[in-house]
């Protein structure tokens, strides 16, 4: 022990420069494992930031999707699958809501229901594609005179109608149907001789009934 302590006492120097070129390599070695960890964490934080943003990207994609299909379904759901028209129950609804808010002020709606004369001896005669593609030059007929604020729809079979807000001048009614009139003649060229004609009924509401099942019938 006295020996030790003599050799240290005699190199005191040299073991506290050892001692501290020790302690230095110690604490630039922890420097440099601490500023290797930061860059770990950064670049972990980083990639779990870049997949947060491409998960929440991916659902709000995903979300847009559902909200379009959905709003797709719900159109196609309105819609008759051969004119592309409104179906009977969605103008139905639509009538509906253009009378409730007519009642509220002083509104008038319109009722036109368009009914095909003598349609079965066409699917009869030339087949039912012929008879299909009659409907679909007709509803194109009846959107062609239809005002962009009227509802055309196909109430089914060779049943077509109209609703107009704010049309009750009989001259501007009588000249609507006559449009229509004049508009089915001219099919008689364009689907290979067919002749169809129609026959159109028309209630005003409230002047011909102040609710849609009255105006309806």
């Amino acid at each position: 022990l006295v020996q030790v302590r003599n050799h240290m006492v005699r190199h005191n120097q040299a073991i506290l420069e050892l001692m501290n070129s020790f302690t230095s390599h110690m604490e630039s070695d922890s420097l440099s494992r601490i500023a290797f960890l930061r860059y770990v964490q950064t670049a972990a934080f980083l990639l779990a930031l870049g997949n947060f943003f491409v998960i929440l990207t991916s659902l709000v994609q995903r979300q847009r999707d559902a909200l379009t299909a959905g709003m797709e379904w719900e159109q196609a759901a309105q819609r008759d699958a051969l004119t592309g028209l409104y179906n009977r129950l969605a103008f139905d609804r639509r009538f509906a809501q253009a009378v409730n808010k007519a009642s509220t002020g002083d509104g008038t709606v319109a009722l036109l229901m368009i009914d095909l004369d003598d349609f079965k001896p066409v699917n009869d005669k030339h087949g039912h594609a012929m008879g299909d593609l009659v409907l679909k030059r007709i509803a194109q007929v009846l959107q062609g005179v239809a005002r962009e604020s009227d509802t055309v729809a196909r109430m089914g079979g060779d049943e077509f109608a109209i609703f107009c807000n704010n049309l009750h001048d009989p001259k501007a009614l009588n000249d609507l149907c006559q449009r229509i009139f004049q508009r089915m003649e001219q099919l008689t060229y364009l689907v290979q001789g067919v002749s169809v004609r129609a026959s159109v009924g028309v209630a005003v509401f409230p002047y011909d009934g102040r609710d849609v099942t009255s105006l309806l019938n």
